[in-house]
Parts: C-alpha cells; structure tokens; sequence
C-alpha cells in the first residue's frame, strides 16, 4: 500500500502513529480519503488530509481548523458524549508535540472511543449489519 500523505503532515502524521502521542498506548491509523485517523486508547484523532477536492478544500491550516471545530459543532447534536473537541498540535525543539507555543502546526478532531465490534465496517464483515442500524444511521 502505497502512503498518499502529504509531506507537510509527514511528522505529523508520525508523531499521532507513535505511542508516545497516547500515553504509551499503540495506534491503529485508518487513512480515508479526507482523513488520517488514529484509535489509541479510550480516544481516537482525527486530521484532515491537507487535500483538495472540487466537494473538500483542506488544503490549507485554516481550512483544517474551521473543518474540525464543524465537525465537532455538527456532530455533538447527536452524539455529545462522542465528539469531544477540536485540539491544537505543535512543533517543539524536540517535534511534534500536544502542547507547544506559538501557533499550532495542525488541528485534530478528538473523539472518545467506541467498541471495536461496533464498527460498521467489522458489522458488515461479519454479515452483522442489519438494516435498522443503517436506516437509524440515515
């Protein structure tokens, strides 16, 4: 598999990788077309690929930042307790880091953790989708 992140959020993307960014916990990193996102622990992070799309423009910090702090105001409506806020990362004498000075160097949406089995996609794997979970969903 070929790694599409862009080379901006290289260190980025390594440091959210590292189990150093959650407190000793391993990351499993899931990449999607708009997003790198990494299941640590009781939480989960999400960054918005530096990309543009003629539907996304994530091309730039600003852009990240207005599109995490939406999706943590869209989201909590109806899922307060999952969707918990949008949070700063910078770059430090020593790299990338979750506290730092100045300005910061990316936005990561950050979520508590849900199940692993109640993941669609395992539901689906395991022919566990029903459809009342995909019309609640809708």
């Amino acid at each position: 598999m070929v790694d599409m992140t862009d080379p901006s959020q290289r260190d980025v993307v390594d440091f959210l990788s590292s189990p150093a960014a959650h407190d000793g916990a391993p990351a499993e990193r899931i990449d999607t077309h708009l997003s790198h996102v990494f299941l640590a622990g009781a939480r989960v992070y999400k960054i918005k690929r530096a990309v543009r799309y003629d539907f996304a423009d994530f091309s730039t910090l600003a852009l990240r930042r207005r599109a995490c702090e939406n999706e943590v105001r869209v989201n909590r409506r109806t899922a307060p307790a999952m969707y918990l806020r949008a949070v700063p990362l910078y770059r430090t004498e020593t790299g990338v880091a979750w506290r730092g000075s100045g300005e910061p160097v990316e936005w990561a949406v950050e979520m508590a953790r849900f199940a692993a089995e109640d993941r669609f996609d395992i539901l689906l794997a395991d022919g566990q989708l029903g459809e009342a979970a995909i019309k609640k969903l809708a």
